[in-house]
């Protein structure tokens, strides 16, 4: 009963439902709504034209979150999403986003990103926070769970509202 009360919250907080046969990704939608939640340090955007979205090693994900963010908008700033493969070079990405087709990389994401003090997301990969992730959204049966690893949030400087916080599974 108390998934069912959450997942009810986590709805109506996230103003949208999840659509089974829905022409975009749910993983889209939920991190644009995500960044309602957040309050980034203005240091960590504030010399940027872009919000730069990274997406490892899925060209067919990278194409739909380029057309699903393509008339949106981060903090004021236009979303970019770009396909990227390198971990040795930083373009200055704002979040990364490490699909469950490339769970077998997280040590090296999370590396990545931990270098460069980068937002990063996974879905379905139950050791991400874990092992240092920021936030995981983990599906089953229908329903999403969302995985924070607050204090590695708040050493990035990128902080959750307290009402996502309430929501979430917080992860050390």
């Amino acid at each position: 009963m108390a998934r069912k009360g959450f997942f009810a919250v986590f709805l109506f907080l996230f103003g949208f439902s999840i659509r089974l046969s829905a022409q975009i990704d749910e993983e889209q939608e939920m991190i644009f709504h995500l960044f309602q939640f957040i309050d980034w340090d203005h240091a960590v955007l504030s010399n940027k034209e872009l919000f730069l979205i990274g997406v490892f090693n899925n060209q067919n994900i990278t194409n739909e979150m380029k057309q699903y963010f393509a008339d949106k908008m981060c903090y004021g700033k236009k979303i970019k999403v770009v396909n990227f493969l390198d971990l040795k070079k930083n373009n200055n990405y704002d979040l990364i986003y490490l699909p469950e087709s490339e769970v077998d990389k997280t040590h090296e994401i999370i590396t990545f990103c931990n270098e460069y003090k980068i937002l990063s997301v996974s879905t379905n990969n139950s050791e991400f926070c874990k092992n240092g992730g920021i936030v995981n959204f983990e599906y089953a049966r229908m329903k999403c769970n969302i995985q924070i690893n607050n204090k590695i949030a708040l050493d990035y400087h990128v902080y959750f509202s307290p009402q996502l916080l309430n929501i979430a599974e917080l992860i050390d």
